[in-house]
């Protein structure tokens, strides 16, 4: 039971008003507290104090449960120190500070392992489980959850149990392996059921929900979803019903059932508004801009998107910043408007790209340490060579005879030095000339190197490809940004290699959408016929991928054949970029297309329809005419390969 003193300083600090007073009555509060003989009730009161702060002055919290701790070491009070390492530990995890959470979370575990504290050991554990989770270490985030499973067994609590099997799915799911996650999930649901705990029941169905949907069965997908929506409405969770809606609105959008997508991520945004979760409504803001452009209502979708962008500037989040300005670029690019199409896309690259500036940070904070070790072993060693000198002076004869040993070795590692530094500029200028190659066609680098400029370019008979991935964003939501990344590079430097063994050029990669020409900017009179054998190629190529792996990538592929114009955008950083009419028709012919077909337009049939009956045995679908917007109904073909 508290003392007086200690429900005072509560009363007090719970008064505070946030005015421009607000140190005053701290400091009000802090000389009542410096006056009690009670040192307990001192640390209790400085606890307190850690709850009082706003957000923006996280770090006076931080002083305080220092305090805490201080006091608590110097009178051994075993409670107040565990509990002052997890007040350190919360506070800067609120400052996403994750690697100084640890730090003092680790400091809890061990100090609770001397008290053997079991449930402040099960605690800690799982806190720095998190912790980790945040930081994508997988592999220790379910050491450390495991570390508490075992705590919680031999506790006998069936709840601890629970929570810790679901966190270990949790992370599992995270880490890109579903089949392990739904193991662990299935294990929580049979405990959870026995203690009637509707809310973990709930939560499990959602993540379970989430599982099928990247294994891409959605008919389970929606069936655990709508269970667990089912509890959140009976049980009033308001917050969670918004999150089963968002899952369930996901879920629709990937299968292309566009109209039950919207109504779900509609319902979920006024909740989400209600209860002033800003981030979240910004999300399913972009969400709905996405659909909405999915299904050519360009207008509705920028309406959304430009929504969506307004919060993102408010609460400063950057990952929203890259989604909506991916976004806006794409629905720019689908208006024709490429001014502002190539704007946003050059927002989204800058902004991906910082956070890869933060890794190469780190890599030369590495290095410096490298390099400050090596020169102090560089030190370490002139003074063993005044050492030798002095040495020298007493026996001569063996000095000269180092001397020229020593001489040797410098000229011979100078030597290498100069060697290998010839090696390393051949290197680094073949480095470079690869590098232009690969973001430049040929042809354009070597108008770059013999003229200093290119010229725009008007090419007649042109095939363009447009791909883009099935799903993409629902995929992409269960990945962590270095395993997304990982494979999209393998899969695209395959479509790569494939492109350019059939006389193709990459031009650009837009998220998870793939353009590529043939005809340009070297003329070939079989431009139709190479881009279709790659696409074939591509195709077999994920099909065979896509065999025994977790994540199935599957896309849509769509070819227009016509006139184009290529030429190089920008001033600073060299764009090659290639627009026209063409381009446009070949981008409609990928959107209308199925997931795993080639769909192309009577243009390209025309061309290539004799050479693929007759020497491949190759055969086309016609369909049904489609009403494409700015083109009217036109004549399309499902390639059967």
């Amino acid at each position: 039971m508290k003392s007086a003193l200690t429900i005072l300083i509560i009363l007090l600090t719970q008064s505070l008003t946030f005015s421009q007073d607000y140190q005053h009555q701290l400091d009000s509060i802090w000389k009542v507290i410096s006056k009690s003989s009670e040192d307990t009730v001192e640390i209790m009161a400085l606890f307190e104090l850690t709850f009082t702060y706003p957000p923006s002055q996280i770090d006076s919290s931080i002083h305080y449960a220092n305090e805490a701790l201080k006091l608590s070491k110097e009178i051994k009070y075993n409670y107040g120190v565990s509990y002052a390492y997890f007040r350190l530990g919360r506070l800067y995890e609120k400052k996403a500070d994750y690697n100084k959470a640890i730090f003092y979370y680790q400091k809890k575990l061990s100090f609770n392992e001397k008290t053997n504290d079991l449930e402040a050991q099960y605690a800690a554990n799982g806190d720095i489980g998190y912790m980790y989770h945040y930081l994508g270490m997988y592999d220790k985030s379910i050491s450390h959850h495991h570390e508490s499973l075992k705590i919680a067994e031999q506790l006998e609590d069936s709840s601890k149990i629970s929570m810790c099997l679901n966190n270990i799915g949790t992370v599992y799911d995270a880490w890109g392996r579903p089949k392990k996650a739904l193991e662990y999930y299935m294990q929580t649901i049979e405990i959870d059921e026995k203690l009637n705990d509707n809310y973990g029941i709930a939560y499990t169905y959602n993540n379970m929900g989430r599982v099928y949907n990247a294994l891409m069965q959605p008919d389970s997908s929606i069936l655990y979803f709508n269970k667990s929506l089912k509890i959140k409405r009976e049980t009033g969770n308001i917050k969670g019903i918004a999150a089963s809606l968002s899952n369930i609105g996901i879920l629709y959008y990937s299968i292309k059932d566009y109209d039950r997508a919207i109504s779900s991520w509609e319902e979920a945004l006024e909740i989400y508004r209600e209860i002033e979760d800003k981030t979240e409504e910004a999300s399913i803001l972009n969400n709905l801009s996405a659909v909405y452009g999915e299904i050519g209502n360009l207008d509705k979708s920028y309406q959304y998107i430009t929504k969506a962008y307004a919060i993102a500037k408010e609460i400063d989040y950057p990952d929203l910043h890259i989604e909506i300005y991916n976004s806006l670029s794409a629905i720019y690019a689908k208006k024709g408007d490429y001014k502002n199409a190539l704007k946003y896309h050059q927002l989204y690259t800058t902004v991906k790209d910082s956070v890869f500036n933060l890794e190469k940070n780190k890599q030369l904070e590495e290095l410096e340490t490298v390099y400050q070790t090596e020169k102090k072993e560089q030190q370490i060693k002139l003074q063993e060579t005044e050492i030798a000198k002095k040495d020298a002076e007493v026996k001569k004869q063996r000095a000269q005879r180092n001397i020229f040993i020593i001489s040797f070795g410098l000229i011979l590692l100078f030597a290498i030095y100069v060697i290998n530094s010839i090696r390393r500029i051949a290197k680094e200028k073949a480095k470079s000339e690869r590098l232009l190659l690969n973001t430049l066609p040929i042809k354009v680098v070597n108008d770059l190197k013999l003229k200093g400029k290119t010229e725009p370019e008007s090419f007649t008979n042109v095939t363009v490809y447009f791909s883009d991935v099935v799903g993409f964003t629902n995929v992409s939501s269960h990945l962590d940004p270095k395993q997304l990344i990982n494979e999209l590079n393998d899969v695209f430097t395959a479509f790569d290699d494939i492109m350019e063994s059939n006389h193709c050029e990459r031009i650009k990669t837009i998220g998870d959408a793939y353009m590529a020409v043939c005809g340009m900017p070297e003329e070939n009179a079989d431009h139709a016929i190479n881009m279709l054998n790659a696409s074939i190629e591509i195709k077999n190529y994920l099909e065979k991928r896509n065999e025994g792996q977790a994540i199935s990538w599957k896309i849509r592929i769509g070819l227009h054949s016509g006139k184009v114009v290529g030429g190089i955008v920008g001033v600073r950083k060299y764009i090659y970029d290639v627009f026209g009419d063409t381009i446009n028709t070949a981008s409609r012919m990928e959107s209308n297309s199925e997931p795993m077909r080639i769909n192309i337009s009577h243009v390209t049939y025309q061309l290539v329809k004799d050479h693929f009956e007759e020497k491949q045995n190759i055969h086309f679908t016609k369909r049904e005419p489609i009403e494409v917007k700015g083109k009217g109904q036109m004549d399309m073909y499902f390639v059967n390969c």
